[in-house]
């Protein structure tokens, strides 16, 4: 139970007096944390204060800090900077982590400079080859090349797919014209051959290794490059099916950039006035 004295306000009065005593004597002091002086980091101030040390204070007051932050905050970004960084082919994401800002302060100065963003397509593909296009489109620099840029749009408006958006792909059961075709993607487009894909579709009847074989050694290419063939049932023989003896292959290239550049060219080439590329 709680003493009766402790409200006393006589008691109370003297318990201060000597407390206040004590603190101007110094009984206390090991109770008081020393403060440490400190400069501001405003350079144009460079002023003294004293804090606690636990406290994290940097400036001296508000408006030293207000006008050092405030100013590193609308510092621009340059143009010539970000197009360099943007072109490397860094993210707007990877730009903000390297310039440790915000993604949001990146995207207001590419606006503000103008600078056209990559859609997510583009960004995609960038991710995909990092060291450039795995193709090298080839100007014609004389009759022959342009003859088989001819041929190979030719070829392609004809026999390949174009429906599909990402790939270049052609078909067909004429060993002959499956050669020029990939020589048209090799000399022409600028196509590694090793990265050429095959798809074989054969039936029922027809021997898959022995329709794989006939195509290595036909289009000199290797069974690493085959996709898993689509075999169809046979329901009946006839002379489409002597043509189809060893199935129908089709070349595949997946890159969408070329792609579009292939298909790009095929209304100049089709009009005629002027040269496709």
């Amino acid at each position: 139970m709680r003493p009766a004295f402790f409200d006393n306000s006589i008691y109370r009065q003297k318990q201060a007096q000597i407390t206040k005593k004590g603190w101007q004597a110094g009984i206390y002091d090991f109770r008081r944390k020393a403060l440490e002086t400190r400069y501001c980091k405003n350079l144009q101030c460079n002023s003294p204060f004293r804090v606690k040390p636990h406290d994290s204070k940097k400036y001296c007051s508000y408006r030293c800090a207000a006008l050092l932050n405030n100013q590193q905050r609308s510092n621009p970004l340059s143009k010539e900077k970000l197009i360099q960084l943007y072109s490397s082919g860094l993210s707007m994401t990877e730009i903000s982590k390297k310039l440790a800002i915000s993604t949001h302060k990146v995207s207001y100065w590419m606006d503000k400079h103008e600078i056209p963003k990559r859609s997510i397509s583009d960004a995609v593909y960038l991710k995909n080859h990092p060291n450039g296009d795995p193709f090298s489109f080839k100007t014609p620099s004389s009759m022959e090349e342009a003859k088989l840029l001819g041929l190979g749009l030719g070829l392609y408006w004809g026999e390949g797919n174009k429906l599909n958006k990402t790939s270049i792909r052609l078909g067909n059961t004429d060993s002959d014209l499956m050669n020029l075709f990939i020589k048209f993607m090799v000399d022409i487009l600028g196509v590694k051959k090793s990265d050429l894909k095959f798809g074989l579709q054969i039936f029922t009847d027809i021997d898959t290794q022995t329709a794989m074989n006939y195509w290595m050694k036909k289009l000199d290419i290797k069974k690493g490059q085959f996709y898993k063939p689509i075999v169809t049932e046979s329901n009946s023989l006839g002379t489409y099916r002597k043509k189809s003896e060893y199935g129908v292959i089709m070349v595949n290239y997946h890159n969408r950039k070329l792609r579009d550049l292939l298909v790009g060219m095929l209304p100049k080439w089709l009009s005629g006035r002027a040269a496709p590329w």
